[in-house]
Parts: C-alpha cells; sequence; structure tokens
C-alpha cells in the first residue's frame, strides 16, 4: 500500500504512513541489526541517544548519525537493507523500534 497524502498544506504533505515489520532492539555498546527492512522507507525511534547506518550489513559506529531520544525519524531505503543502531557514548541501553514504512 503506497503512502497516502490526503491533503497539501503548503510545501508540506500531511501523510498516513502504514507501519510493518516492526522489530525492537536492544541499545547497548555493541551495534546491533535489524532484520531486511521489507519497504523502501524505514521509520526510527529511540528512547536513548543512538547511532544508526542503513545498509545490506551495516554495522553502526560512534562515527554515524545520530537519532536522539524521543525522536522519530523516517528515511528511504532500499527493501533488501538493514539499520544498524549503536546507542550514544555516555547513554544507558535503551531501545530502538524500527519500522518498514509503506
Amino acid at each position: 500500500m503506497p503512502i497516502k497524502t490526503p491533503s497539501m498544506t503548503g510545501n508540506f504533505p500531511a501523510i498516513r504512513p502504514v507501519f510493518k515489520n516492526t522489530t525492537p532492539l536492544a541499545l547497548t555498546d555493541t551495534s546491533a541489526q535489524s532484520a531486511v527492512i521489507g519497504s523502501e522507507a524505514v521509520r526510527i525511534a529511540c528512547d536513548v541517544d543512538a547511532h544508526f547506518k542503513i545498509g545490506s550489513n551495516p554495522v553502526a559506529t560512534v562515527n554515524d548519525p545520530v537519532i536522539f531520544a524521543g525522536d522519530s525519524e523516517i528515511y528511504m531505503c532500499d527493501p533488501t537493507e538493514k539499520i544498524a543502531l549503536i546507542k550514544k557514548t555516555g547513554q544507558n541501553d535503551g531501545t530502538a523500534w524500527v519500522h518498514g514504512v509503506e
């Protein structure tokens, strides 16, 4: 099912995404990798600050982009790709939720 855009306000489209294949990942000092995302977009949400990387066999490091606790972001990806996350230095262990988006 494609992303639905029921209306436009200025330059920002209103969307109603459909989340699928939700995968919780433990965030620790070691990179954790999701299963194959299975869609062309992925939503990431975390309860602690974390670094992430998207790819065919990704390993997240402290040099990768950060997603902050309480935020959620949607990124474009290949349906065959995975996402890897690692907690940001100085953070407690936490959880990330990875959702394929349609």
